[in-house]
């Protein structure tokens, strides 16, 4: 069977010294920059960032005047020790969005941006999402898509990516796991022709 995780982690590993030269990065930068706009943490909030990567993101968040907590995870070492050479003050740790190294109720906030299509078994990650987050916390999930017909298409052959791509979604798709895993207050908007994002409440 397909080790999705090992070959995530091995890509990404690769990357990690160069990664704001890749393709990767600059096809996701967008996403990054409307989280930083959707997601306004308060003073003492605690944000999660899962598949941090280098910690791009979490870099802008930690820009800001407030004092909210910051926390990231990866499953790629390489990204992770990139990320503490970037960053001061924020919690970074080495671990599975399947299994999370927190405690229930933890976070105001729990953010992904363009890691959900690694994950191969999204429902335990979202459930894992869940647990973790306060009661009234907030999810937000950002990935990038492609048009309906052409995501069958790109669904077939992802299963040979050597970068450990599991599946592409559509907004409206994921919105819809959401609300089985038991998120409230689900909704999904479009960022461009090529991007999503999908929130929600515990």
């Amino acid at each position: 069977m397909k080790d999705y995780k090992e070959l995530s982690k091995r890509s990404f590993n690769q990357k990690a010294g160069t990664y704001l030269r890749t393709h990767d990065h600059k096809v996701t930068a967008h996403l990054k920059n409307a989280a930083l706009v959707d997601i306004q943490p308060s003073a003492g909030e605690k944000l999660l960032d899962i598949g941090c990567g280098i910690g791009d993101l979490l870099s802008g968040f930690s820009k800001r005047a407030n004092s909210s907590d910051l926390y990231g995870i990866d499953y790629a070492d390489n990204m992770i020790h990139q990320a503490k050479k970037n960053l001061v003050g924020v919690d970074l740790s080495i671990g599975d969005a399947e299994n999370l190294p927190y405690d229930n109720d933890s976070f105001d906030y729990v953010v992904t941006c363009a890691a959900f299509h690694h994950l191969p078994n999204p429902v335990r990650a979202l459930t894992e999402m869940k647990r973790v987050l306060k009661k009234d916390g907030r999810v937000f999930i950002y990935d990038y898509t492609v048009p309906c017909g052409l995501r069958y298409i790109v669904n077939f052959f992802i299963r040979f990516s050597p970068e450990g791509d599991y599946k592409i979604y559509s907004g409206k798709e994921l919105k819809r796991m959401l609300e089985r895993t038991g998120f409230r207050d689900v909704s999904d908007k479009k960022l461009n022709s090529n991007g999503f994002c999908v929130n929600a409440h515990k």
